[in-house]
């Protein structure tokens, strides 16, 4: 019952998380998807709604920890990960990031810190996770989980590819397709988890 539940909110929280993702390139479209982070959005009139993204994708991080672990089915370390990735996002939000153009400060290359490291806390989840994954996920939900998964992959090399100033005007879309397909194969797992303890 508390893997369903857990579940449950989390895919809630995974798909709010979604919905506000693409709202921001609604309500700031003065951002470019291109040359513009997405921890940009954190400042403005986006501002509140990035804080409230933010918070809601800790807790959807937080409840599938509580999932995976109550299943048993998982190697501790991924609702660990989970955990530490509920934790550090805070650090994300707490630090303001440096606009593109702007000097680059302290509270800039912390938040820039908690980014690295949260993204790479998600990579380490999808990796680590599918192989549990291939041992009762429904077939069609584990191949949708498995193409994430690549995509996945491919987006964080762009992430960190782009990190490079010749490539650094292309840095926001690597970005925006790893946040999109994480949190995609997130909610999925999410629903996953659900519809195989339900």
């Amino acid at each position: 019952m508390l893997t369903i539940l857990s579940s449950l909110l989390a895919a809630t929280c995974y798909a709010v998380v979604l919905a506000v993702f693409l709202a921001f390139h609604v309500l700031a479209p003065e951002r470019s998807i291109f040359a513009h982070a997405v921890s940009d959005y954190a400042v403005g009139r986006t501002a509140r709604l990035f804080v409230g993204y933010g918070l809601v994708g800790s807790l959807g991080a937080a409840l599938l920890a509580i999932a995976t672990v109550s299943t048993g089915d998982f190697p501790v370390r991924i609702p660990i990960y989970l955990a530490l990735l509920a934790i550090l996002r805070i650090g994300v939000l707490r630090f303001r990031t440096d606009i593109e153009g702007e000097a680059v400060t302290r509270e800039g290359k912390l938040h820039y810190v908690f980014a690295i490291v949260t993204f790479a806390l998600t990579y380490m989840i999808v990796s680590t996770s599918q192989p549990t994954l291939d041992t009762f996920a429904n077939p069609p939900l584990n191949a949708v989980l498995g193409g994430l998964g690549w995509i996945v992959t491919a987006a964080l090399v762009g992430v960190v590819t782009t990190l490079l100033p010749p490539l650094r005007r292309v840095f926001g879309l690597a970005e925006r397709i790893f946040l999109l397909s994480t949190a995609s194969w997130l909610l999925l797992l999410a629903v996953t988890l659900a519809v195989s303890h339900g």
